[in-house]
C-alpha cells in the first residue's frame, strides 16, 4: 500500500515517540532498582546496627550478672543468719538491700536474654577461652540463683585444660539452661558445674549433673528435637534443649544426656580443642 509524505512522517513521529517512551522506562526501570539497592543495603546495615547492639547489651549484662551474683548470694547468707546474728535494724536494711539487688539482677537477666536471642542466622564469635575462669564466672553466678535450700552447688574443674574456641556468650546460654533445668527439677542433694579434660582428648567436656528427678528412659532420645516441650524458667532464657543443640554442633561439638530416673541426670557437651595445654 502506498503512503504519502505526510502518512510516513506520521509513521517516523511515532517510532520517535516509542523510543523515547521506551527510553523513559528504562530510566525509570534503572532508578527503581538502583532505590531498591539502596534501600536493601539501608535495611541490612540497619539490622546489623541494631544486631551488633543487642549482642553488645547481652554481653555487657552477662559481664554484670556474675559479681551481682555473688552479692546476691552473700546477702542471702546474711539474712538468713547463716553469718552471725544480727540486729533486727540491720537485718531490715539487709533484705532490703537483697530485695534490690534481686531486682536488678532480674534486669540483668532480661538484657542478657534479649541479646541471646538467636536470629534466622547465628554469627558465632569464638574466643580464645581460659575455660577454668570461664566456668568459675558461671558458677559465681549460678550460686546468686534460687534453688532449693537441701541441694549443694558444687563446681569440679579439671587441674590443666587446652585453649578451647568458642562464643562465650553462646556456651554461657547453654550452661545456663542446663542449670535451670537442674534448679527445678533437683529438691534435694546436690548439682556439679563441671569441665573436664583429659590429657590429650581432642575435646573439652562441660555438664551439668544433678540428683533430680530424672528422666525416662524412654523421652530421653526425645530431648533434643524439635517440637519437643522442656519447660525452662523464662528468667534464664527459655532457650529448649534443640536450642542448645544448635549451638553445641554450630561450634563443632555434640551434646547428650545420660540420666536414670528417680536418680538423677547428667547432661554435658563437648567442644573440640585448639592449642596446647595450660595450666589452671
Amino acid at each position: 500500500m502506498f503512503m504519502g509524505p505526510s502518512g510516513s512522517s506520521a509513521v517516523i513521529r511515532n517510532i520517535r515517540a516509542g523510543c523515547i517512551v521506551e527510553q523513559r522506562v528504562q530510566k525509570h526501570v534503572l532508578e527503581a532498582e538502583e532505590a531498591a539497592r539502596l534501600v536493601k543495603r539501608g535495611l541490612s546495615e540497619l539490622i546489623e546496627g541494631n544486631r551488633m547492639r543487642t549482642v553488645m547489651v547481652g554481653s555487657v549484662a552477662f559481664d554484670l550478672r556474675g559479681p551481682l551474683g555473688v552479692v546476691v548470694h552473700t546477702l542471702d547468707l546474711l539474712a538468713d543468719g547463716d553469718l552471725g546474728e544480727m540486729a533486727p535494724d540491720v537485718k531490715e536494711w539487709v533484705e532490703s538491700a537483697l530485695w534490690s539487688a534481686r531486682e536488678a539482677l532480674r534486669a540483668l537477666d532480661g538484657m542478657f536474654v534479649e541479646g541471646s536471642r538467636l536470629p534466622g542466622n547465628v554469627d558465632l564469635r569464638p574466643e580464645r577461652t581460659d575455660v577454668g575462669r570461664f566456668m568459675r564466672r558461671i558458677y559465681d553466678y549460678a550460686l546468686g540463683q534460687p534453688f532449693e535450700a537441701g541441694v549443694q552447688l558444687k563446681l569440679q574443674l579439671s587441674p590443666s585444660f587446652p585453649v578451647v574456641m568458642f562464643d562465650r556468650m553462646r556456651v554461657t546460654q547453654v550452661l545456663m539452661n542446663l542449670l535451670a533445668n537442674s534448679f527445678r527439677f533437683t529438691h534435694q542433694g546436690e548439682i556439679e558445674l563441671y569441665a573436664r579434660y583429659e590429657d590429650g582428648a581432642d575435646e573439652v567436656v562441660f555438664g551439668v549433673s544433678d540428683s533430680g528427678v530424672g528422666i525416662p528412659a524412654g523421652r530421653q532420645g526425645e530431648l533434643f528435637r524439635r517440637f519437643h516441650d522442656v519447660v525452662v524458667p523464662p528468667q534464664v532464657g527459655g532457650l529448649g534443649l534443640v536450642v542448645c543443640r544448635e549451638l553445641v554442633e554450630l561450634h563443632g561439638g555434640r551434646i547428650w544426656v545420660e540420666s536414670v530416673e528417680g536418680k538423677g541426670s547428667d547432661f554435658k557437651f563437648a567442644l573440640p580443642v585448639r592449642g596446647k595445654v595450660s595450666t589452671q
